[in-house]
């Protein structure tokens, strides 16, 4: 990847986040029929396509920066202050647009100072975690453990979230095949635990030892 990329990634950020804001969201207020009524729920209906996407190529971007220190070996301690400085703007923008109210209540659009304030809060971890791991090697069999936990369960977050999304239906399917919905609960979380610990297993295998 070149010098280039990060800002090519933040540039399509803000397209994409523009787009949802500027036309995907009025979308919604079109009449509609047939084959564009579809195509119309495809992109205005659950999820926010271009929204999340805009977050996505931000992410990106950012770890385009974070593989550039770590081959520079650079210290991250830079993004404590600009996370701090992201969080404080990102709340002071929601209190400016009377929207301070809304942070723990669930939303339809992700706002540009909802970005803001979730961006610092990453860097800030960042920062954090990086620290953490300068001392890795210095760390007992207990400690490494729970770091090399919470390493390959973020690595299986998407898979897990998907595989989550399942247990219910399951659940309703061994329900009506068995008529006992206790029993059929219990099949279904324990089918989702046993895959969970499969691929837990098989990812800290390749990344550990």
């Amino acid at each position: 990847m070149n010098r280039h990329t990060m800002a090519i990634c933040f540039a399509l950020a803000i397209v994409m986040y523009s787009m949802q804001i500027l036309v995907i969201n009025n979308l919604a207020y079109y009449k509609t029929e047939g084959i564009i009524e579809l195509l119309k729920l495809l992109l205005t209906a659950k999820y926010a396509y271009f929204l999340m996407l805009s977050g996505t190529l931000a992410g990106v971007g950012m770890g385009v920066l974070c593989r550039r220190f770590l081959l520079e070996k650079e210290s991250f301690n830079s993004f404590y202050i600009i996370g701090i400085a992201c969080v404080l703007l990102g709340l002071i923008i929601s209190i400016h647009v009377g929207d301070f109210r809304t942070w723990l209540q669930p939303v339809t659009t992700n706002y540009v100072w909802r970005w803001v304030t979730y961006f610092g809060v990453v860097l800030i971890l960042i920062s954090a975690i990086d620290l953490l791991l300068i001392k890795y090697d210095e760390y007992g069999k207990w400690e490494r453990a729970v770091l090399q936990f919470f390493s390959v369960i973020g690595l299986l977050a998407f898979p897990l979230f998907i595989l989550h999304e399942m247990v219910i239906p399951l659940k309703g399917i061994l329900m009506v095949m068995t008529g006992h919905e206790l029993f059929s609960l219990l099949v279904s979380l324990s089918m989702f635990l046993m895959v969970t610990f499969l691929l837990y297993r098989k990812v800290h295998k390749l990344s550990y030892l």
